[in-house]
């Protein structure tokens, strides 16, 4: 995947967790604190979660799935 696509992949996934976040934030946080001081918070609580999506994505684009078109390289130094 290349970082054009695995980049999309991070902005979409966060577009969708924030618009999760906002719906929450109107409809649990607000009419506990009050509109402000629920803005207020949900600045800290979306960074998190900006945070964390990016997180999770790139961890994930690490490993590959299977072992197919692995390629294992010994060194000559190694014991094998």
């Amino acid at each position: 995947m290349t970082t054009v696509w695995k980049g999309l992949v991070v902005w979409v996934c966060i577009i969708f967790v924030e618009v999760l976040h906002g719906i929450a934030r109107t409809l649990i946080l607000a009419p506990v604190i009050g509109d402000f001081r629920a803005r207020q918070v949900a600045v800290f609580t979306g960074s998190f979660l900006v945070v964390l999506v990016a997180t999770l994505v790139a961890q994930a684009g690490q490993y590959p799935r299977s072992g197919v078109g692995r390629v294992r390289v010994a060194r000559a130094d190694a014991d094998v």
